[in-house]
Parts: C-alpha cells; structure tokens; sequence
C-alpha cells in the first residue's frame, strides 16, 4: 500500500465526534483525496435528517469511523446505543443487513425500511 493511501485511511479513521462535523470532515477528506464519496455522505445526511425529524438532536450522538461490528452480514449502516446507566456497556447493537440475502444467492433484495414520515432508510 503506498504511504498516500495509508494516510487516507489514517486520517478517515480518526474522524470521530458530532456526526454534522464528521461529515463535514469527510467530505473534505473525500475531496482532497479525489474519493467519490457524495452519494454515501449524502445518505448519511439523510439518516441525521430523518434523526432529527424524529426530535431527536442529532448533534448528541457519537460518531467514529473507526467503530465496526465484527459480524460480516451487516452490510450497512451500524450502530452501538450506549447509556451512561448501564456504565458503559452497550445495552444492544444494531445494524443493516439489506444484502445478506443477495450475497447468500438470493435473487431480489430485501425491500427498504420506511418510516412513518414516508421516508425511507
């Protein structure tokens, strides 16, 4: 691996914090790299807007690209809830695995989830 691209993914994997700001982040890093990014940063924005048009705020939770799952069947966006009661311990994990099926032979996807708002995720 040439030391350029190392350095992109040393500096993706440190982007952490108010999930706004990371994406902010990523866009610049996706641009000085000449990554094409903006479809996944875009539905990453839709998913804090759909957050937020729920009533929750957005801007209080966590994001770190370095967090992953160890599972290989999500295939999406994954998420670890955490509580300050249950002392730092996940009280569940969670995660999309829309193309599980495809990947293990099936011939259609699995449809997305909507919302009640109409949207879809």
């Amino acid at each position: 691996m040439s030391p350029e691209k190392r350095a992109v993914i040393e500096q993706f994997l440190r982007v952490e914090g108010d999930p706004y700001q990371a994406s902010a982040q990523l866009r610049a890093l996706a641009r000085d790299a000449k990554l094409d990014l903006a479809a996944i940063l875009d539905s990453f924005d839709t998913r804090l807007g759909l957050i937020a048009g729920q009533g929750l705020d957005a801007a209080k939770l966590h994001f770190s690209a370095s967090f992953t799952r160890n599972l290989d069947y999500y295939t999406g966006f994954v998420s670890r809830p955490m509580s300050k009661a249950a002392a730092g311990k996940p009280p569940l994990a969670a995660g999309r695995y829309d193309q599980l099926p495809q990947a293990l032979g099936a011939k259609t996807p699995i449809p997305p989830l909507v919302l009640r708002s109409g949207s879809t995720v």
